[in-house]
């Protein structure tokens, strides 16, 4: 027979699953359609840009959250994401280099997206002088990626938003103790240091 602290416990246990594969799904569909982007993108008033837009989202509709996709085709989805914000705003700029990357690697689908997200809306971006910088390499059980962008002075805190945390639970809910997650913010630059290695 179960006794009530591990009944209490099992229960407790159910319940931060659920909260996070809720919280999981949430940030998942938040990068899949991401309302920001589309407010900014109507905001122009140009109908070339909603088109590559509308056909962006073509190309998301049918991903699902906890359904794998290969490193390459998340590396080709986040440089067509980062390229419809510069639609919007010029002066954003993105080095993202993939040099060492065996591109069959396996990651949940639009997993990168709350980071590349942060950096754009509240890092400093000055052109081709302040470019938000995307490190990625993999190997067939091994992911690391490294995004930095210039401090914005006037943020307090880039890691304290609902955004990230929801990004945590969406790793913890996908990768459990398989992932390391670093935040470092020094007085011109803020990094992100994600690594999930797989057995």
């Amino acid at each position: 027979m179960l006794s009530f602290r591990s009944k209490n416990n099992k229960a407790i246990e159910a319940l931060t699953t659920n909260l996070l594969q809720s919280h999981s799904a949430r940030v998942f569909r938040e990068s899949q359609w991401d309302s920001d982007l589309f407010a900014a993108i109507r905001a122009t008033e140009n109908t070339d840009f909603l088109n590559q837009y509308l056909a962006f989202q073509d190309q998301l509709v049918n991903l699902v959250d906890d359904m794998p996709w290969t490193i390459e085709q998340e590396i080709s989805a986040l440089q067509a994401y980062f390229n419809l914000w510069n639609l919007t705003n010029q002066s954003i700029s993105l080095k993202l280099e993939a040099s060492k990357v065996i591109f069959s690697t396996a990651i949940k689908p639009l997993i990168l997206f709350p980071l590349l997200k942060n950096s754009i809306q509240l890092g400093y971006h000055g052109m081709e002088l302040y470019p938000i910088k995307v490190n990625i390499k993999a190997s067939e059980s091994f992911l690391q990626v490294d995004i930095s962008n210039r401090v914005n002075h006037y943020i307090e805190n880039q890691a304290g938003n609902k955004t990230l945390n929801l990004f945590e639970d969406r790793l913890k809910h996908h990768y459990s103790d398989q992932y390391h997650l670093i935040y470092n913010s020094n007085s011109n630059i803020f990094k992100v240091h994600l690594a999930i290695t797989r057995s």
